[in-house]
């Protein structure tokens, strides 16, 4: 449970590809590509390229049939087919007024559906981006805004946090900290 305190910053000397490696265990994932993906988008975000790693893998990206990130979808939102984007970190997924699909309402975050759709380097339509976009996203909410820990991401106590005590958590799981930092 000791992870779940961890500073979740980049740190080049503990977050190399053989920490990623075995993090990833046998999935696709563990390809050099995708390793190379998550350490140069730690390093550009400042942010634990181990923690984005264990991110993916606990939010089903490791799965290399999961439908957030194969491309494939046949999914659409608000009558646009959502084929061809990716969303390694389920980012915006959650049923809204359009889909009662928290998957179809993550990809249309990535397709750049549900908001202004071009900050995070989106649409997120090559799973590079997708990498480097829920990187960002992480990074710029949540570790670099003094919720830098799984622990305050999850409850913010932070007392460097950009957002009021006991908001802005990053999902609802409370089991997640605990969870994540075992991975």
């Amino acid at each position: 449970y000791i992870f779940m305190f961890e500073n979740l910053g980049f740190d080049e000397t503990t977050q190399d590809s053989t920490v990623l490696k075995s993090i990833f265990g046998s999935s696709y994932l563990s390809a050099d590509e995708y390793v190379n993906y998550f350490i140069g988008a730690g390093r550009t975000y400042n942010v634990s390229a181990a923690h984005l790693a264990s991110r993916v893998v606990q939010e089903g990206g490791a799965d290399s049939t999961y439908s957030a990130i194969t491309g494939t979808s046949t999914a659409t939102y608000k009558g646009i087919s959502l084929t061809g984007f990716y969303n390694y970190f389920n980012i915006g997924a959650y049923a809204d007024a359009y889909t009662t699909s928290p998957v179809t309402r993550g990809l249309a975050f990535a397709a750049g559906l549900t908001d202004t759709g071009t900050s995070l380097g989106r649409p997120w339509n090559t799973r590079e981006k997708a990498i480097y976009g829920g990187a960002s996203f992480i990074s710029s909410g949540y570790v670099n805004a003094g919720q830098y820990s799984l622990y305050f991401q999850k409850f913010n106590t932070s007392p460097t946090s950009s957002y009021s005590k006991y908001t802005h958590q990053y999902m609802t799981n409370v089991q997640a900290p605990s969870s994540e930092g075992n991975n």
